[in-house]
């Protein structure tokens, strides 16, 4: 199962893992010393870097056919990179036929591990699904739909560290967003969502005097994570020009910047 990056994955949507392991069951027991009703089981284990949430699934393997492992996991709980491992282990007690042999439930028989980058794309940071309401949030009321915490940090500061999209699971559009993402509303909202969101970055680049063209941010930082995204969005053109044209013209800039991102385009 080779490593790589899984291209065009974002924070609405789910990813289902599954492998088809063909398993040589009499040379196994025989390799590891085991009798021959010993049993096997083959487990899926994930682990996500940015959340630091793990998991597993096992299944019994078949003693003739392939067996078929997979988990699916929601969006909410990844981030950065997903760690896959693909294990083999002792699924009852047995007694082996040396000392050496494996005996214990749970022992390692074999094992193989991948990394999937999920955001090879660019800078990503974690959505977290949060009750505005009970969190006062927006003053809170259910009519919010997101809030991106975090955009007033030093620069030196962690980029996927320091910011986070809290988004308002007391709206139902939103709660509906986070469990249907492929409903007609749902896209439109994301679309929508990932407008506001790039608009937010630019105007806090536009606004942290910290910020300057040429100077070299530490990598991961939030100084280049917002700087990175302007120029993703503005390409060449220098932060001292952008922030003039923003002063002398705020609402033909904002139309710029709704040309530049193709936010339109994106929902004809």
């Amino acid at each position: 199962m080779p490593s790589g990056v899984l291209p065009g994955w974002d924070y609405f949507t789910p990813v289902q893992v599954e492998r088809e392991l063909t398993v040589d069951m009499p040379g196994l027991r025989a390799d590891c010393g085991l009798p021959s009703d010993a049993r096997v089981s083959a487990v899926l284990g994930w682990h996500s870097s940015l959340t630091g949430i793990r998991g597993a699934a096992a299944f019994d393997v078949a003693e003739s056919d392939a067996t078929i492992v997979r988990v699916e996991l929601e969006p909410t709980q990844l981030g950065g990179s997903l760690t896959l491992q693909s294990k083999l282990v002792l699924a009852t007690s047995a007694e082996g036929r040396s000392v050496l042999s494996p005996h214990r439930a749970g022992c390692l028989l074999w094992s193989e591990e991948t990394r999937i980058i999920l955001e090879g794309e660019g800078h990503r940071f974690p959505i977290l699904p949060l009750d505005f309401i009970s969190a006062g949030i927006g003053g809170g009321r259910s009519s919010s739909g997101w809030y991106l915490e975090g955009t007033n940090e030093d620069l030196s500061s962690s980029g996927v560290g320091s910011l986070r999209l809290l988004v308002n699971t007391s709206n139902p559009v939103i709660l509906n967003l986070l469990t249907d993402p492929g409903d007609i509303q749902a896209v439109a909202i994301q679309q929508f969502m990932q407008y506001d969101v790039y608009r937010q970055l630019v105007m806090a680049a536009l606004h942290n005097d910290d910020l300057l063209d040429g100077l070299e941010h530490e990598a991961g930082t939030l100084g280049e994570l917002l700087a990175t995204t302007v120029r993703r969005i503005f390409d060449a053109q220098r932060l001292d020009s952008l922030r003039g044209d923003y002063s002398q013209q705020p609402g033909e800039f904002e139309a710029l910047l709704q040309a530049r991102l193709r936010f339109l385009d994106a929902q004809s």
